[in-house]
């Protein structure tokens, strides 16, 4: 039975928002978040090609043996909308239109399709309704070197989760706009976090997939992330000592 991801309390203690977290290591035949009840499901294949998505080397990789993947969504009874999703992703084989996450406002990625061309988001699909970084520098290319970077996608109107693909689109042809490489973990936020929030998120991901990005880390950051419902595992344990 499908559930929808749990409704976050409001009360003045509260954060502004909830993360569904998605870690590569629990993929599954349905990509469950880490925390409540949220899933990610492959979009049932039509006649565009789709092969299905696969773990691969850490991360779910959308390079099937076709050559692309079924995107994913959000379970039909997830509920609520996102203000920012957090992605890090490789991206090693590009191509034209190749869409890392979908949505109605177009935040999609347009890998290059020769070595000459620079990779960038289309601008022209985002209208100004979206503000894309790539390891923390805004409007930066996607580099094509099968190494992991952080892509950040902010709305300045949240979308509804029903309508947000990850790794394609179903209603576009297989070959001409999927995402040639892997994911390796996706943060949504349901709610936009405050800055100290998003300090904490980009902090995580750069630590947990050494990245090496210079992020300001709050002092209060293994905190921070599990009042936002992620897992941060080991990364902040904190040890006493007593004297």
């Amino acid at each position: 039975m499908h559930r929808a991801l749990p409704l976050l309390l409001l009360c003045a203690a509260a954060h502004a928002a909830e993360v569904a977290q998605f870690r590569a290591e629990v993929f599954g035949a349905e990509w469950r978040a880490t925390r409540g009840d949220a899933a990610l499901v492959a979009v049932p294949p039509a006649t565009n090609g789709w092969g299905s998505a696969f773990a691969d080397g850490g991360g779910v990789s959308f390079a099937a043996t076709n050559g692309v993947a079924s995107p994913l969504s959000f379970d039909i009874g997830t509920t609520g909308s996102v203000a920012r999703a957090l992605i890090v992703a490789d991206c090693a084989e590009a191509r034209p239109w190749a869409s890392l996450l979908d949505a109605p406002v177009g935040a999609a990625l347009a890998p290059r399709a020769f070595e000459w061309e620079v990779v960038r988001f289309e601008e022209s699909n985002c209208l100004g309704a979206v503000a894309v970084s790539v390891d923390g520098l805004s409007d930066a290319a996607m580099p094509v070197d099968g190494a992991p970077h952080l892509v950040e996608i902010s709305f300045s109107e949240p979308v509804s989760a029903d309508d947000l693909y990850l790794g394609g689109h179903p209603a576009t042809p297989a070959w001409s706009r999927a995402w040639r490489g892997r994911v390796f973990e996706t943060l949504f936020c349901f709610g936009e976090p405050s800055e100290k929030d998003a300090d904490a998120l980009r902090a995580y991901l750069s630590l947990r997939w050494r990245l090496g990005l210079d992020f300001d880390s709050p002092p209060d950051i293994a905190a921070r992330l599990r009042a936002l419902g992620v897992d941060p595992g080991a990364l902040y344990a904190t040890i006493l000592i007593l004297r």
